[in-house]
């Protein structure tokens, strides 16, 4: 549950930083990609 709410809280808010420096285009793919990352390697540390 702890990975699930970084992945959400610091991922969207680190997605939204990239993707305005970037572009709309990388915006988009950005909020997918990286709230995933951040969500898998918070599972590596709290999880597992």
């Amino acid at each position: 549950m702890i990975a699930l709410a970084l992945g959400l809280i610091v991922g969207f808010g680190l997605a939204f930083l990239l993707g305005r420096g970037k572009g709309r285009k990388s915006e988009m793919a950005t909020t997918l990609a990286v709230p995933l990352m951040v969500y898998e390697v918070a599972e590596g540390v709290y999880g597992g």
